[in-house]
């Protein structure tokens, strides 16, 4: 009989501790979802940089006014696919190059066209800059590549 009060009692507790557990995540989870809290905040210390990315969706940028936000590196999209060049792309890279922040260009990878093809048309757009970051490619799945997503060896 005793065995069963003290079970009792602490099936009690135990219940009362997962309840407050899930509770408690429940909140983070919602605080997150709702960005309240970042959790990869904590991480950043003082020698960690951030950037952005920019391109014609951001419409004019005043170079000036974003080289004093808090970032120290920008990409700025420069092609897509094996022939097409941001609205903004010159614009935005001659701005940049009067700032401090350090720039590299990136390009937005089509599945239409080759690898071989598109790189070309990058390396033609941008050129060769002193201090420039490293290209970056954009690859993500759009449009019917969403649902339809090609095999690997395509």
């Amino acid at each position: 009989m005793r065995f069963m009060k003290t079970w009792g009692k602490w099936a009690g507790v135990l219940l009362a501790a997962c309840g407050g557990t899930a509770a408690v995540c429940l909140l983070m989870a919602c605080l997150v979802y709702q960005g309240y809290v970042i959790p990869n905040n904590r991480f950043i210390g003082k020698d960690s940089v951030t950037g952005c990315d920019v391109s014609h969706y951001q419409g004019e940028i005043d170079w000036e006014i974003l080289s004093k936000q808090d970032i120290s590196f920008v990409f700025i999209k420069a092609t897509e696919g094996s022939s097409h060049v941001d609205g903004r792309f010159r614009e935005n890279w001659t701005g940049v190059q009067n700032t401090k922040l350090r720039a590299g260009a990136y390009h937005f990878f089509s599945f239409e066209s080759s690898g071989a093809d598109q790189a070309r048309h990058f390396i033609r757009t941008v050129g060769r800059g002193q201090g420039m970051l490293p290209p970056v490619a954009d690859i993500e799945f759009y449009g019917n590549y969403q649902e339809a997503r090609p095999d690997r060896p395509e």
